[in-house]
């Protein structure tokens, strides 16, 4: 089972944020996430790999990706949606610093994903592709700490959006 709504506040925007990688022989792999998730994953998440890195998707050098994934909380009611937003990228294997042994491809496939409590994609959107696009310039995907600094910043001024402005 997952570890996560019930580790996070009730009011934080950002449920998790999760690397998916590809792997050629082992298909979609969690390489990482903030807050940390318990394996294995609950059976409602586990499409999650091929939402945020879905087929043909290595066509492209990178794009945004949105999704919906149920919520997992056992106090909410299990029909509410949580909403996605996967920044997806891609790099050629040789100019990765800290390259895996098992890597046999040319290209390295990752998606930073967020996963949120509430629809506010805008601003939000692009500032996980440049922060996607930061992680794959330093070449090291071992450092992770922007993420959980992004996270926390999210989660403390949450961005606002008012329905009545846009209402006619």
């Amino acid at each position: 089972m997952i570890k996560q709504e019930s580790n996070s506040s009730e009011k934080s925007l950002v449920v998790h944020l999760i690397i998916i990688g590809f792997h050629h022989k082992k298909g979609h792999q969690i390489e990482y996430s903030y807050p940390l998730l318990n394996e294995p994953i609950d059976e409602r998440w586990s499409n999650l790999g091929g939402l945020a890195l879905p087929d043909g998707v290595h066509q492209r050098e990178n794009d945004l990706i949105y999704f919906h994934l149920p919520s997992l909380n056992n106090q909410d009611d299990y029909s509410k949606t949580l909403f996605g937003i996967a920044s997806y990228r891609q790099i050629d294997a040789n100019t990765v610093t800290n390259k895996e042994a098992d890597i046999t491809r040319n290209s390295i496939q990752k998606s930073v994903c967020l996963i949120l409590r509430r629809p506010v994609y805008g601003n939000l959107s692009e500032e996980l592709k440049l922060l996607t696009e930061k992680y794959f310039q330093e070449k090291n995907f071992n450092d992770r700490n922007m993420f959980e600094e992004f996270v926390d910043k999210l989660n403390k001024n949450p961005p606002q959006f008012n329905l009545k402005y846009y209402s006619a």
